[in-house]
């Protein structure tokens, strides 16, 4: 995923608050990001704004970090 050479990151809880905030400066900072969020609506307007804001790689990958399945 990571085209730039700098990583990739997962960030979890990316879709608002401060995990937007960390997938951002993340994203600033040249690393490919993939938003891990419940909320897929948000998570995947978040990853596109961002990814259009810095020019970086960003995905959206729904996830429940409280399901231990």
């Amino acid at each position: 995923m990571a085209e730039n050479g700098k990583g990739a990151a997962i960030v979890t809880g990316g879709a608002s608050g401060i995990g937007k905030e960390i997938a951002r400066g993340l994203a600033q900072d040249g690393f490919a990001v993939i938003i891990a969020d419940v909320n897929e609506s948000l998570g995947r307007q978040v990853a596109g704004e961002l990814a259009r804001e810095t020019g970086a790689r960003l995905e959206f990958l729904k996830v429940d970090v409280t399901d231990r399945a």
